[in-house]
């Protein structure tokens, strides 16, 4: 049916005020007499009321939104035979509406709420509104931050994210991508308020509506908004009967909201968590939870003790305060949130995993923010004001002065805890958004001041003062700055590079660093000391036979014979369990044999009360059983048995996640390291099965060998010619040792080895040949499917590429001395900007070749580097964890 079958209305071309009410789940439609001008509003142009005013539909003509004719709605004929019941629906314009088309209208995330059920007889019925004036029976939000949080999480509503009051409203309008700025606005400019039940946001896990006191005509309003208020806010504090105390009470009520945390969010979630306690919280405190987290327990331990002296209500806001910000560091530190909620949401886990560095730096700048600064009563005072500048200043010297505080618990550095100018002064809009910002000074030299604050002169002294006008804002950085317009000498700027001009490069990059000291993940076995070995650590032999498991290099074979030997002392019924621990078990029909070997091996070590020496022998033995499997093609496994095979795996990490509490193991951050191995292995094994088009592979093979060439810069027979290639590896190289500060001079070096000008020499002609040979064996490759009558190309073509690369990193790259210099972590770098600037070479070439060509290249060159990293990351764990087991 088409949109211009529905009965429309279109006579009626305004609507109430109330007729058109924002609320975060629901859309309702109560009668009055107050009238604004739909036509004004972006969204409200595009839809008018059907007869029985039970719904909105969208009029015909120019919309917003696609056409009806290209959308699925099964609801509809719901809508024309019953129109009353289905206007009577809590959520009933989400049912009416498909989310495809929802999409569209950028409100999927506001329609996905659940609604509040009202008693509000024939009245009620659906719409989108505005937000109304406030009354006289208006009740304030328990918690602002929720609103405020509401509109940074919306797709594109702006808003001021003042704390709602009555003398000052906080404004909310809707302003569609397509539309200019400023044109998107209501008409009055309304206000969000809580003038009675409806403007109720509903923005946690929802209570059961039965028991939701409902709002009658001629009942006191305020009476049942604060009785809502009070069964949404018990629902917030109940997590899986969870029972918490002190500072984990008040991070409760901030974890509903870690479900819309985002990196672009973050802050405003760590300025609602600062904002009631940062006054008693010192930043010398702050700083030690942030940057020296061991510290932190003994701190709040000692105030539990505190003296009877000081006043016990400060000592407990201290102690709750520091506790509240423990929990959310610990939180994004350790992808804790399973701990409180029992499901990891995709924003978190990303600020987790990449983003965390940058959320300490700004929760210290949140922190500097609320301590430096005061605001006086009077915020219109022009004669009060600190300039953007001097902020910005005093907030550098205040890091610099808290690094030379614990310059011997921290390693941090100036640069590393500091942000740019313009994100302060956004965390400073973020802590204080109602504040005037105006430019002073006289014409060519005025610069932006907040108006009505001050120095805060108990954080702020004098001293600070006097060296701002000696400050420049800005750190002196003896890192490398690989600045294609640097002076002659500079990568870019070198054409004909001898070893004297590799020499002469490689001096003036590898500059004295700052002291900054390699720290271990959190969860990894990989320490900075850690180098790949002479003898070939591959886990599979390259030799390959179809339907038949890859076998076992001798490395690993020596490596679990040796790790056996050590478990059969401590326990002979384990000897027994680890005979099924092999590769043999996942081609068993069951895919719990092998979840159930590992836990039965884990209660057994638990059981014995083994040290952490057997437990990490037995994840060594664990990994290295299951790895040459998870890097099978799928001529040797089959895709059912792969599927079979990471449905097991999962199993098995599952189980180890949910036991791990029960098990008394005395080392809990191996066991979450080997289980983030395993998930690894996983996403690896998905890609192992990865194919391009029949039509395309040789295509692409040939076209991904030409990639390497990088402009044909490539020449196997003219060596004393720096390539593109060999460019790229200098500054990978380079890139890596100033970022970990490396370099090869150590006591037990000799003076031959301490020159890292001829090693890093040797290492770019070893990567340089290893390349021509990977070159060689891609291009072999079409050929030796028509010697041998295969037809596995048109499959898997990415893991083809993948395997070649592999076999050449074992077999020819670790083979050479001056490789095996690199630590661990510098090596995959080093491999995985190399990777990302072949794909980047193959982007220049995209538009000259065939459009679906181009995707096919695209997604071979970037499955295979992701499977080569993911490859990488394994691999030095494997290797790591044994150099460990070694040492112990």
């Amino acid at each position: 049916m088409s949109a211009s079958e529905f009965p429309l209305n279109k006579q009626k071309t305004s609507f109430t005020e109330e007729d058109f009410y924002y609320s975060e789940a629901v859309f309702t439609l109560p009668a009055n007499n107050r009238s604004i001008n739909a036509g004004r509003n972006p969204i409200l142009s595009n839809w008018v009321s059907t007869p029985d005013n039970n719904g909105l539909l969208p009029q015909n003509g120019p919309s917003l939104l696609p056409p009806f004719e290209s959308y699925q709605m099964e609801q509809i004929n719901n809508f024309e035979a019953h129109p009353g019941a289905f206007a009577q629906s809590s959520n009933r314009f989400a049912s009416f509406m498909p989310t495809a088309y929802l999409e569209d209208l950028h409100m999927v995330s506001l329609l996905k709420q659940p609604a509040i059920e009202r008693d509000m007889g024939s009245s009620c019925s659906t719409s989108i509104s505005g937000a109304k004036p406030a009354s006289s029976e208006e009740v304030l939000p328990e918690n602002p931050l929720e609103y405020q949080f509401i509109t940074e999480t919306s797709l594109d509503y702006r808003y001021s994210p003042e704390p709602v009051s009555r003398d000052r409203k906080s404004s909310i309008f809707f302003h569609h991508p397509t539309q200019s700025p400023g044109k998107g606005h209501f008409p009055s400019s309304p206000n969000l308020t809580l003038s009675d039940s409806r403007d109720l946001p509903i923005l946690m896990s929802q209570p059961d509506h039965a028991a939701i006191p409902k709002l009658k005509r001629g009942g006191d309003k305020a009476a049942c908004h604060k009785d809502r208020l009070n069964l949404v806010s018990q629902s917030k504090a109940t997590c899986e009967n969870r029972s918490v105390r002190d500072g984990e009470e008040e991070f409760s009520k901030f974890v509903s909201l870690l479900s819309k945390v985002t990196p672009q969010n973050a802050c405003v979630f760590l300025v609602g968590c600062l904002k009631e306690y940062h006054q008693h919280i010192t930043l010398k405190e702050l700083f030690d939870l942030l940057y020296n987290g061991k510290a932190v327990k003994c701190e709040i331990a000692s105030i539990s003790q505190g003296s009877n002296a000081q006043n016990s209500e400060s000592r407990e806001m201290k102690r709750k305060g520091l506790k509240l910000c423990h929990l959310v560091v610990d939180t994004f530190r350790e992808l804790q949130y399973d701990k409180y909620m029992g499901v990891s949401p995709m924003g978190l886990t990303q600020i987790s995993s990449r983003n965390f560095n940058e959320l300490l730096r700004n929760f210290l700048a949140i922190k500097i923010i609320f301590a430096s600064i005061e605001r006086v009563e009077d915020k219109f005072s022009w004669d009060v004001c600190i300039s953007k500048q001097s902020l910005y200043k005093v907030y550098c010297i205040l890091c610099q002065k808290l690094i030379q505080r614990h310059s011997t618990s921290s390693s941090c550095t100036a640069k590393s805890i500091t942000i740019s100018p313009p994100k302060l002064g956004r965390l400073f809009n973020l802590v204080y958004p109602d504040l005037i910002q105006k430019r002073l000074g006289r014409r060519g030299h005025s610069k932006f001041h907040y108006i009505g604050v001050k120095w805060n002169n108990e954080i702020v002294d004098k001293d600070i003062i006097g060296l701002i006008d000696h400050f420049d804002g800005s750190f002196n950085s003896t890192k490398v700055e690989l600045n294609p317009k640097c002076e002659q000498g500079g990568i870019s700027q070198i054409s004909c590079a001898t070893e004297h001009s590799i020499s002469r490069l490689i001096k003036k990059s590898l500059i004295s660093n700052e002291s900054l000291s390699f720290q271990k993940p959190s969860y990894s076995f990989i320490d900075f000391s850690h180098k790949f070995p002479q003898e070939n650590c591959s886990p599979r032999v390259s030799n390959s036979t179809p339907n038949s498991i890859p076998a076992l290099t001798e490395w690993a074979k020596l490596s679990i014979r040796k790790s056996l030997g050590i478990l059969k002392g401590y326990n002979t019924d384990l000897e027994c369990v680890l005979q099924n621990l092999n590769i043999d078990s996942f081609a068993c029909e069951s895919k719990e044999s092998f979840p159930r070997t590992v836990l039965q091996t884990m209660t057994l070590l638990s059981g014995i009360s083994a040290p952490r020496k057997a437990y990490m022998n037995f994840y060594l033995v664990l990994l290295l059983s299951i790895f040459p499997i998870i890097v099978a093609s799928d001529q040797e496994v089959s895709l059912e048995k792969k599927i079979s095979i990471r449905n097991s795996v999962r199993k098995c990490i599952t189980v180890l996640e949910s036991e791990s509490q029960n098990l008394e193991s005395n080392d809990a951050t191996s066991l979450r390291s080997v289980l983030r191995i395993m998930k690894r292995m996983v996403a690896l094994n998905e890609m192992t099965s990865s194919k391009v088009k029949s039509s395309y592979p040789e295509r692409v093979l040939k076209e991904m060998a030409h990639d390497l060439d990088l402009t044909d810069n490539i020449k196997a027979e003219v060596f004393n010619t720096r390539s593109a290639l060999e460019e790229t590896c200098i500054q990978s190289i380079i890139m890596s040792m100033n970022a970990y500060d490396f370099s090869f001079s150590d006591e037990s070096s000799t003076a031959e080895d301490k020159d890292s000008i001829p090693t890093i020499s040797a290492f770019v002609q070893t990567h340089k040949r290893s390349m021509l040979l990977f070159k060689e064996k891609i291009l072999s490759l079409p050929s030796y499917a028509d010697k041998t009558d295969l037809n596995y190309l048109d499959q898997d073509v990415p893991y083809r590429v993948f395997k070649i690369a592999v076999e050449i990193f074992h077999g020819f790259t670790l083979r050479d001395p001056s490789v095996l210099k690199f630590p661990i972590p510098l090596l995959a770098i080093i491999s995985f900007h190399i990777t990302n600037s072949i794909q980047h070479a193959s982007f220049n070439h995209f538009s000259k070749r065939d459009p679906e060509l181009s995707k096919e290249i695209f997604k071979s060159w970037w499955i295979f580097s992701a499977m080569l990293q993911e490859y990488m990351a394994i691999i030095s764990e494997i290797v790591a964890l044994k150099d460990t087991l070694e040492c112990i």
